[in-house]
């Protein structure tokens, strides 16, 4: 019985230390980063950077992904009933680029 009382108390502890976790978009990086920032008109776009996934545009239509390298990219933006959208960009360091996409319907 203390065996099975321990253990209940045990899996209570742990499921009550599990809290949802809230992503929250990324905010715009402070002056001088090297940022990418993608605006796009569908809110289920997904975006690549040199053939990686960099994020998804969320419900503002806006990704801004503040990882990128200072140099020359290729950005596809794919998007569900939308034609792909690829552009190739060059970003000077501490340069906070935004990308003004068009996605259109097929």
């Amino acid at each position: 019985m203390k065996l099975r009382l321990g253990l209940f108390a045990f899996v209570a502890l742990l499921f009550a230390g599990c809290v949802p976790v809230v992503v929250q978009p990324d905010a715009p990086p402070p002056a001088g980063v090297t940022a990418l920032e993608v605006r796009a008109n569908s809110a289920d776009a997904v975006v690549f950077v040199d053939g990686r996934e960099a994020g998804r545009v969320g419900s503002d239509r806006v990704l801004v992904f503040s990882r990128i390298q200072p140099g020359s990219h290729e950005v596809v933006v794919l998007a569900p009933g939308y034609e792909a959208f690829v552009q190739n960009i060059r970003v000077a360091a501490g340069q906070y680029f935004r990308l003004d996409v068009v996605l259109r319907r097929l």
